[in-house]
């Protein structure tokens, strides 16, 4: 094919990138049909029609390549192949036909383009009668836009018809072509017509969020694909006329009420009021091009501030505005915006935007299917139906079918009045219903903890219930020391509301002191004796016991103000010996036992930094332990693990199910804390059946359960999927959440599968519970929408001692209950996933963002945990200024992961704002007294020092190092420098590719992306194929041989520049020699009236000087060689005439300009 080869258009170049990522992505065919009624033409003749559009517009005739220096190229053949199959469906029915149509339209288009081989289109022929054809046409995005469906539609069928009439077609003329238009777009952006623009949008997106605030179904990968899926729904009518009405009111147009309705639909999802979209706008801004088949779309990027809860009316005046300042400054091409503002490069994301809006009213364009999406969430509009375009790899479909099922009813529901918040999430058929949070009801013995642990020693009294700590205590046993000693606390007083210290370790001592206060009716305390003395003595004072129960190694000590009674004392012992060991009843006590009554005070840590003592009744202790019971399949022949610090509330979980089901609680040695094979050693050699710890204790364990364990319960922090994995292929495995202003759990998760998302779901509420998923406003989200999780029912906490005003702030009545129940705001967000299971998703009053980025901890702590000799990981933004993001891991024995191999790995699974600046190993996590990770006491290490620019080690290295430093014009780069860091783009990056291949190494720009340091891709690198053109070079734009070189010397001596005729200049050319006696209609003449006494001298050198700026201003064609040429000779003066007409009067003046003007133009 010959051809000429001339500079991309910015359109084409952004096409042409995002293809190059996934190149064998059909996401950029535009697919189209054109109806033919009355044409009995076959493909033959089709394909001739075709030859004549493709002759008129060189786009569809053009193919794409990048040059030696990273620059992207259009070459225009002469002449393309181009053949049109036939099918032919006359012998199906009408229905039959359109299916098996769609079917032909849809494996048209799902077929990729090779962007360097021209045509980028292909055609098909479907015969439906004998006088009745449609044409199907896919053309890559490149040479096509929305406009130029309907210019092919009319040129195709203006062909036909007037071939089967047997008249010349009427066709308009075309002045210019593609590449005259890709000229002027970069001359106007290299004279710097774009900078007000580019001003305006630097202002409009200072701040902008780097992704939109949406909550995925899965894991982000570390690099984007275009792999989708579409969710097709139908407008209704009335919906259209409600639009036209909605833009009539509001001075608007129906596209900016259809963007504010998506504007509001994806604020009320993500709960961001920050709302960005990007939306393609047309670039035919010169009349000449109207009528061009081309590429001439660019897209702005949508801006819109739904914060305030506004009305309808005032969204879609925000949206109104935004959309008129965008479009006043959106010649300015996206992939330049993109290049001037630099935001950090991800390959996960794509820069500025990520969520695509359309409106295509009328257009012709075919809404077909290819399995694609362009972008993450792309929302196409036509009159009458729409489609949802997701990646499937971060979507369900559910999610997205649930999206635009939500958009319609907005479009519906809207009016100017109806505020963001009123617009209706969820219809009938999603059932966000207060009945939708509660969990199954399930009755429950009577009676309140003591009750039923003395009916489970009256059914098994010599069954073990407390071993280890060098003590094994039967059911009767226990029971007999819990009543002794309740006795002796009765006799102290104690009694209901009464608050009892317990300041004891882990140990037989501290259930039996548990159970004692229990049946004395009072509450206890869990104090460590091993906390700081400042610590303990705030809780002691806080909690305000009247009665301090502690061993006499810590008696001695100032615990309190409350009296202090040692429980090895021997006068204690000597009582409690005496004391009668039989059941309490209500008349032992000082008052009856209530399920209201006060059960125990835990303290947890405080967003002030002050701890908060939590109150909980007997209400929800039953149902707790019954629940547990159930759930974790604990039985009589069970071994359940006491290994929790008693003032950590997983204790209580501990203890209840435990004896209420008549199994043996085993208890820990105190010293040291068993973690990792320990704890696995441990668990081993008791013949423990049933572990419940927190997370990170739990993520020590070793890969392989001991024989007998079968359960494994988590809580307390964030459960990694990596977890479940790896421990839930050998014990069933429960996620548990619950604050302990809930008692303890309010949701459990059986891990029956790998989760899709990086952190384990948090499941479902408790029997005879309810969790709500509400809004700001109380209102219940329905499935996939974030909202607030409330929980309520018999756990819900009484508040905390002595702090009302928090209490009334977490502490709300629920409007869901019956009259007089109270919610506990859990402060946490979460949503409902289309299983029906809670998803946590972080805290509503504290975000971890990192350079702009949300970041989930449990995403990257994940990841780590799945990296080879790695056991633990815990991910924490610094406190540093800018923040950075830390990972810290704990390895397996005998490994030694190393923190940059690490880095590395995670950049291959993670996206690139989720790859920690820094990696620490520990021996350990430090852990908090309750089995929590200590946060605070993990180290910060120093930043890294930014551009090391180690010396390449390797040739390829070497390579890659030079490479880098050309494409980013930098003295030099070392082999470990990020590319993007250093200021790559996605220009420079095929600049980047282009000079490898030129020396030899072959990379792709997605390789760029995801290996972005030179020793990185110089693992990847492939060498260039014998033979092959290293870099591609590009055909020389001019071909002169010897002899013409020799004319041209002879005929232009000392010219300063050979170049080749741009499309334009060829048809002026052209049309000029047709006919050399006609009229010359292309020559341009221009008087200039000047006021005043223009000095002659001066305006030549003016002119002069404009000639040695505008090469085009000196050039002239040459002809006679093999191809025809424009010569650029050396500057010179202006030639120059000078005519002095001021003896003539006004009229004759006239006469003689006309007549010169002729006369020059002739």
């Amino acid at each position: 094919m010959t051809g000429w080869s001339t500079p991309a258009s910015f359109d084409q170049e952004r096409v042409w990138f995002a293809s190059r990522l996934d190149p064998d992505s059909p996401a950029f065919n535009v697919p189209t049909v054109v109806s033919l009624s009355g044409v009995a033409l076959g493909a033959g003749d089709m394909a001739a029609t075709l030859r004549t559009v493709v002759e008129r517009h060189e786009a569809l005739r053009t193919s794409l390549a990048e040059a030696a220096d990273g620059s992207l190229r259009q070459t225009v053949h002469e002449h393309v192949e181009l053949t049109v199959d036939e099918e032919d469906l006359r012998s199906l029915e009408r229905a039959a036909a359109r299916s098996r149509t769609e079917e032909l339209l849809t494996e048209l288009a799902a077929e990729p383009f090779d962007l360097t081989r021209a045509p980028l289109f292909r055609a098909r022929l479907v015969r439906l009668s004998e006088a009745d054809r449609l044409l199907l046409v896919v053309v890559h995005h490149s040479a096509f836009d929305a406009a130029s469906v309907a210019l092919l539609d009319h040129e195709v069928t203006e062909l036909c018809r007037a071939a089967a009439e047997g008249r010349p077609a009427e066709l308009p003329p075309l002045p210019v072509q593609y590449a005259d238009y890709a000229t002027w777009q970069r001359s106007r952006y290299d004279s710097g017509e774009f900078e007000p623009d580019l001003a305006y949008w630097r202002r409009r997106l200072a701040g902008l969020p780097p992704v939109h605030a949406l909550p995925l179904d899965r894991r982000r990968p570390p690099v984007r694909s275009n792999t989708g899926d579409t969710v097709r729904f139908a407008v209704p009518e009335e919906v259209g006329d409600a639009v036209a009405a909605l833009a009539r009111r509001g001075g608007t147009t129906p596209f900016t009420v259809l963007l504010a309705a998506f504007t509001a639909l994806l604020a009320r999802t993500s709960g961001s009021a920050d709302v960005v979209v990007g939306v393609p706008v047309s670039g035919r801004v010169l009349p000449e091009v109207g009528a061009l088949i081309g590429m001439f779309v660019n897209t702005v990027v949508l801006r819109t501030d739904a914060s305030g809860n506004p009305t309808f009316g005032e969204l879609v005046a925000r949206t109104r505005d935004a959309v008129a300042d965008a479009l006043e400054h959106s010649q300015l091409p996206f992939q330049k915006l993109v290049e001037e503002l630099s935001p950090e490069r991800d390959p996960s994301i794509s820069p500025l935007y990520q969520i695509a809006f359309n409106y295509l009213p009328d257009s012709g364009n075919e809404l077909v299917d290819t399995g694609t999406a362009k972008d993450e969430l792309v929302l196409e509009l036509g009159p009458q139906e729409g489609r949802l375009s997701f990646r499937t790899d971060l979507f369900d479909r559910r999610t997205a079918q649930a999206l635009a099922e939500r958009y319609v009813r907005f479009l519906a529901a809207a009016s100017p009045e109806t505020r963001l918040a009123d617009l209706p999430l969820a219809g009938a058929e999603e059932g966000a219903r207060p009945a939708d949070g509660r969990g199954p009801h399930r009755e429950l013995p009577a009676g309140l903890v003591p009750d039923l642990f003395q009916a489970r020693v009256a059914a098994s009294p010599e069954a073990p219930a407390v071993v280890g700590a060098g003590v094994c205590l039967s059911y009767a046993e226990l029971n007999s020391r819990a009543n002794r000693l309740a006795r002796l606390l009765v006799r102290r007083g104690a009694g209901p509301e009464w608050r009892i210290a317990l300041v004891l370790p882990r140990s037989a001592e501290m259930i039996v002191a548990v159970l004692a206060v229990f049946k004395a009716g009072a509450a206890y305390v869990p104090v460590d004796p091993d906390l700081p003395p400042l610590r303990r003595e705030f809780l002691l004072t806080d909690s305000a016991p009247a009665l301090v129960l502690t061993l006499a190694a810590t008696a001695d000590q100032d615990l309190s103000e409350a009296p202090v009674l040692a429980l090895d004392d021997p006068a204690v012992l000597a009582e409690l010996a005496g004391a009668d060991d039989a059941d309490l009843t209500d008349a032992d006590r000082t008052a009856p036992l209530r399920p209201a009554g006060l059960a125990y005070v835990l303290y947890t840590s405080g967003s002030t930094g002050r701890p908060k003592g939590v109150a909980v009744p007997h209400s929800g202790l039953s149902n707790l332990a019954h629940a547990h019971i159930d759930l974790l399949g604990i039985g009589p022949d069970d071994r359940v693990a006491n290994r929790s610090t008693w003032s950590f509330d997983i204790s209580v979980l501990e203890l209840l199910p435990t004896l209420l089901a008549g199994a043996a609680l085993v208890v820990t040695p105190s010293e040291p804390a068993l973690l990792g094979a320990e704890l696995a050693d441990w668990l081993r050699r008791h013949a423990v059946t049933h572990l419940l710890a927190p997370t990170p204790v739990a993520a020590t364990l070793p890969a392989g359960a001991p024989p007998t364990l079968r359960v494994v319960f988590v809580g307390g922090e964030a459960c990694p999927a990596e977890l479940v994995v790896r421990l839930g292929a050998d014990v069933s495995f429960v996620n548990g959440y619950g604050p302990t202003e809930t008692t303890v759990v309010a949701t459990t998760w059986p891990g029956r599968q790998q989760p899709p998302t990086a952190v384990a779901p948090i499941g479902r509420p408790l029997p005879n519970t309810a969790c709500y998923v509400l809004d700001d406003r109380l209102r219940p989200v329905p499935p996939g929408v974030p909202g607030e999780l409330y929980a309520a029912g018999p756990h819900v906490a009484r508040g905390y001692t002595g702090r009302f005003g928090l209490t009334a702030e977490r502490f709300v009545a629920d409007p869901f209950g019956a009259p007089g129940t109270r919610m506990y705001r859990t402060g946490d967000l979460v949503r409902r996933n289309h299983d029906g299971d809670l998803e946590f998703l972080g805290r509503t009053d504290r975000q971890v963002k990192v350079r702009g980025y949300r970041i989930e901890p449990g995403e990257i702590e994940t990841a780590l945990t799945e990296c080879a000799g790695v056991r633990q990981a815990v991910a924490v933004v610094s406190a540093d200024d800018p923040p950075r993001l830390i990972g810290h891991v704990v390895a397996e024995p005998g490994a030694g992961p190393d923190p940059e191999a690490l880095r590395g790995e995670l950049a291959a699974v993670l996206p690139r704002h989720m790859v920690p600046a820094q990696i620490t190993v520990l021996e350990a996590l430090p852990l908090l007294p309750n089995g929590k990770l200590d946060r605070t006491a993990l180290p910060t290490p120093p930043p890294a020092r930014p551009g090391a620019g180690r010396r390449p080690a390797t040739e390829r290295e070497r390579v890659l190092c030079a490479a880098v430093a050309h494409a980013l014009h930098l003295d030099e780069a070392g082999a470990d420098d990020d590319f993007f860091q250093l200021g790559g783009d996605s220009i420079s990056a095929i600049t980047l590719v282009a000079r490898a291949r030129a020396a030899g190494l072959r990379i792709t720009a997605r390789q760029v992306f995801r290996h972005r340091t030179p020793a990185a891709l110089a693992q990847v690198a492939a060498g260039v194929a014998d033979g092959a053109p290293a870099g591609g070079e590009p055909a020389p734009l001019v071909r002169l041989d010897a002899a013409d070189r020799d004319r041209l010397a002879a005929r232009h001596p000392g010219h300063h520049d050979v170049l080749p005729l741009s499309p334009l200049q060829q048809g002026l050319l052209f049309h000029a020699q047709y006919d050399e006696q006609a009229p010359d209609v292309y020559t341009v003449q221009l008087v200039l009236d000047l006021s005043g006494r223009p000095d002659a001298g001066r305006l030549r050198a003016a002119g002069s000087a404009l000639l040695r700026r505008h090469p085009n201003l000196r050039a002239g064609f040459w002809t006679d060689g093999a191809e025809p040429v424009q010569v650029i000779p050396v500057p010179g003066p202006m030639p120059w005439q000078e005519l002095d007409l001021r003896p003539l009067d006004a009229g004759r003046q006239d006469e003689e300009i006309r007549s010169f003007l002729a006369a020059d133009k002739a």
